[in-house]
């Protein structure tokens, strides 16, 4: 593979492979440089307001498909013993989930996400104070009330689909419709750069868990 060279100094970036590996956007910088801008770069103001609060349980889907986001800061010590990081959506996400995705969500929880645990939603959003620039997140805590909630809380993948240039061999488009009432949190997609494989999903709240129905659409 050709050297990439670093546009501050001049030098290879030598974990330019190990972060395109892994998904990252190529870095313009090797790692000291970025670590010695980083510590200069203007800290953006920003404001976090709520835009929904609920309590609910977890669906066995959405548990299934989290996806672990290395350590996470506690902010509240005090009250919770310990915090995890999650996320939703991005690069892969899903089954025939491709390079490019539409939405990422990052999930802090303050509880061990497991199926039909009882949790406070909080879906948040993030503004930059003097821009147009936002973000949406979610926060789950310890549920306030002493009764179970009779919400769930789920991902649901919509539609799934994969086909081949030549038109042969295992190619299909599946629609996966949530045949319950609910309202729509959250939504995402990935597929392939070439757009042959690709899955759409939701988050959803709902009082019933969806059923598991299949339409088949030729193509």
């Amino acid at each position: 593979m050709e050297k990439v060279l670093c546009r501050v100094c001049g030098k290879e970036i030598e974990d330019w492979g190990v972060l395109v590996a892994k998904g990252a956007t190529p870095p313009k910088l090797c790692e000291p440089c970025r670590r010695q801008i980083r510590e200069y770069r203007a800290k953006m103001i920003v404001k976090h307001e709520p835009i929904r609060v609920v309590e609910a349980k977890l669906g066995p889907r959405l548990v299934r498909n989290l996806r672990p986001e290395g350590k996470c800061e506690n902010f509240a010590p005090q009250i919770y013993p310990q915090c995890f990081k999650y996320s939703i959506g991005g690069r892969g996400f899903g089954p025939w989930g491709g390079a490019r995705f539409e939405k990422k969500y990052i999930i802090y929880t303050y509880i061990e996400p497991q199926p039909e645990a009882p949790v406070l939603v909080r879906l948040m959003r993030k503004q930059e104070a003097e821009g147009c620039l936002r973000w949406f997140y979610l926060v789950f805590e310890p549920p306030v009330s002493e009764e179970p909630p009779n919400l769930w809380l789920e991902l649901w993948f919509t539609r799934v689909w994969k086909w081949t240039l030549k038109g042969f061999g295992r190619q299909f488009k599946r629609y996966y419709p949530i045949n319950v009432p609910h309202e729509t949190l959250l939504t995402g997609g990935s597929r392939a750069n070439s757009g042959r494989f690709g899955n759409h999903w939701e988050l959803i709240l709902c009082e019933e868990l969806p059923e598991e129905v299949v339409i088949e659409e030729e193509i």
